[in-house]
C-alpha cells in the first residue's frame, strides 16, 4: 500500500468523473445517503477548516491490482473482478470513507452546514460564521469553502490486495464500530449477499414504509 495526499477539490473531481467504484460489499450505506447526521457532518467540516482531519480515506488501485493478478494467474476471482472494473473505466474501489465523501460533496454543493464559530485561519483575519449564514447558498464566506477545498486529505491506496483480502480489510477497519448482520454478510462475495442487495433495491419503497430513514441508511431492512 502507499500513503498519498490530495486536496479535497482534487478528490471530488475524481469522484465526479465516476472513477471511484462503491462496491456494495464494502459499504454500510449508499453513495448518496450517509449514516452521519448533521452533527457528525458539522464536526467533520470544522475539523477540515481547522486542519485536524487526519483519518485516511482507504482506496484500492484497480489497474495495479489487475496487473498483479493477471501476471500471477493464481486468483481468477480477483482477476475477473479487477478486469471488469478496469473495463468500466474505474480507477479505485472505495473501502472506507464514504460518509466523509458524501459530506465533502455536500459542502461543495451547499447542502452541509458549517458550524457557527470564529475560525482563526493562517494568512487571513479570523472569520466568523453565523448560524443563519452557515451554508454556501446562504452567504457563507467563500474563504471558508476555499479553505476546505484546498485542505489535504490523507489517502491510503492498496496496490496488491485480493477480493478476499478487501473483505477482511473492510471488517478490520470497521472493527471498532458495530456492524450489523447484513454489513458482515455482504462484505463476503456470495450469492446470498448479492440476492439480498437486489431485493433491497426492488422493495426499497416498501421498506421505507416499515423502517425509519435512519434504519434504511444502516440497511436494517436488509436483515428481514
Amino acid at each position: 500500500k502507499v500513503e498519498e495526499q490530495m486536496t479535497v477539490q482534487n478528490f471530488l473531481d475524481i469522484k465526479s468523473n465516476k472513477s471511484i467504484f462503491l462496491d456494495k460489499s464494502f459499504q454500510v450505506g449508499s453513495d448518496t445517503e450517509s449514516r452521519w447526521g448533521s452533527d457528525e457532518e458539522g464536526r467533520y467540516s470544522a475539523s477540515l477548516i481547522n486542519n485536524m482531519a487526519p483519518s485516511s480515506i482507504v482506496l484500492v488501485d484497480v489497474k495495479k491490482c489487475f496487473e498483479i493478478f493477471d501476471e500471477l494467474k493464481t486468483d481468477l476471482i480477483s482477476l475477473h473482478y479487477f478486469k471488469n472494473l478496469l473495463d468500466q473505466g474505474y480507477t479505485y474501489v472505495s473501502i472506507d470513507g464514504n460518509n466523509r465523501t458524501i459530506t465533502l460533496q455536500g459542502i461543495a454543493d451547499g447542502r452541509v452546514a458549517i458550524p457557527a464559530d470564529t475560525y482563526s485561519l493562517k494568512n487571513t483575519q479570523p472569520i466568523v460564521v453565523e448560524k443563519r449564514k452557515d451554508k454556501k447558498d446562504k452567504g457563507l464566506s467563500p474563504v471558508i469553502i476555499d479553505k476546505i477545498m484546498s485542505r489535504q486529505l490523507n489517502i491510503t491506496v492498496y496496490t496488491d490486495i485480493s477480493l478476499l483480502e478487501m473483505s477482511i480489510l473492510f471488517r478490520n477497519i470497521n472493527d471498532g464500530m458495530p456492524l450489523n448482520a447484513h454489513h458482515k454478510r455482504q462484505s463476503y462475495s456470495s450469492v446470498l449477499a448479492e440476492l439480498i442487495r437486489d431485493y433491497a433495491v426492488i422493495y426499497k419503497s416498501s421498506l421505507q414504509n416499515i423502517f425509519s430513514p435512519k434504519d434504511i441508511k444502516v440497511m436494517k431492512g436488509y436483515l428481514m
